[in-house]
């Protein structure tokens, strides 16, 4: 097993392939094994330099960051030691945390899981219930039809973007942290207690470390039961887009859950045994963009709870 701090020292005093050899595994998975563990990598050509005298100075080992392994070990992923918490404010009342009264701006570029996502919905397949699946399994919490995905993954960037630059970094969890995803039911109305829980879910969780305490994320298109038509060749359309005159043949209709258009946002504890969610859902008049303050400080709270709960189980955090 190696540290972050063992592997910094490794890296900056044996050349890449030497060390790959030693501990059996190749060049390229050490950068990976690097990037997991937020590890700084000598640049191309530092080994040329340093043996004529004229290699840059060596950075720092970066602080760990949250989401970052903090020990790495060859083969199946190590488990990690107790996170050490983050600085926490005292608790106050909902829609009183920082930041400042002043208006922040609103965030510009792309969050980097929204980069990987455009790609890999670009190549997705849409299923049979109109929604989405990526063909890679570690893909971020965002489930939509091809209609909703641009307004999808807008809301998931601004919202991805906000919760950073007020401190809580969002990634898709590592291995080793063996944090479970919240199964979302995506039906509007619970009519008679049915569910629609989307088939094609990520292998792990979207989170927010919030105080050094990953809450899960999943920004997902609800569905709604609408009346279909059938108009044959195995097809149906909407009752309400059917036209007798424009259809030959026998016909009769169904109730099926299809895409509504409209987005929900679950916030959730991704720990086993310690259940903690909250729900954000829109409607026509009521979009999500207008409530990211609220959902920033309600993910803050839950992350506050939920430190109290782990250390009472000791668990997860020092």
């Amino acid at each position: 097993m190696i540290t972050r701090e063992e592997l910094y020292e490794l890296v900056w005093s044996i050349p890449g392939a030497q060390l790959a050899k030693r501990i059996g595994v190749s060049d390229v998975y050490i950068a990976k094994v690097c990037r997991k563990l937020g590890v700084p990598r000598p640049p191309r050509g530092y080994w040329a330099k340093r043996a004529v005298g004229t290699a840059p100075p060596t950075p720092p080992l970066p602080a760990w960051e949250p989401g970052n392994d903090q020990v790495w070990s060859k083969g199946k992923a190590a488990r990690q030691p107790h996170r050490p918490i983050l600085a926490t404010p005292a608790l106050r009342p909902e829609g009183d945390f920082g930041p400042p009264k002043k208006q922040l701006r609103k965030p510009t570029g792309t969050h980097r899981l929204i980069d990987d996502a455009q790609k890999d919905f670009e190549t997705a397949e849409t299923r049979a219930d109109g929604y989405l699946k990526p063909r890679r399994k570690l893909f971020v919490d965002i489930g939509a039809s091809r209609k909703t995905l641009v307004k999808s993954l807008r809301f998931a960037n601004e919202l991805f973007l906000r919760l950073e630059r007020v401190g809580h970094r969002v990634v898709v969890a590592s291995a080793s942290e063996e944090l479970i995803r919240l199964p979302v039911d995506v039906l509007e109305g619970h009519v008679g207690g049915r569910e629609h829980v989307l088939t094609c879910s990520p292998r792990r969780p979207t989170v927010a470390y919030i105080y050094g305490v990953p809450i899960g994320l999943s920004v997902i298109e609800t569905s709604e039961t609408v009346e279909m038509q059938y108009v044959g060749d195995g097809r149906f359309i909407r009752k309400g887009e059917y036209r007798k005159s424009e259809h030959v043949g026998p016909t009769w209709s169904s109730k099926n859950d299809l895409p509504s258009g409209r987005l929900r946002l679950i916030g959730y504890s991704p720990f086993h045994g310690l259940p903690w969610s909250r729900c954000w859902t829109e409607t026509s008049k009521d979009l999500l963009d207008s409530k990211f303050e609220e959902i920033v400080n309600a993910l803050r709270l839950g992350a506050l709870d939920l430190t109290t709960r782990l250390k009472e189980h000791r668990r997860y955090i020092s």
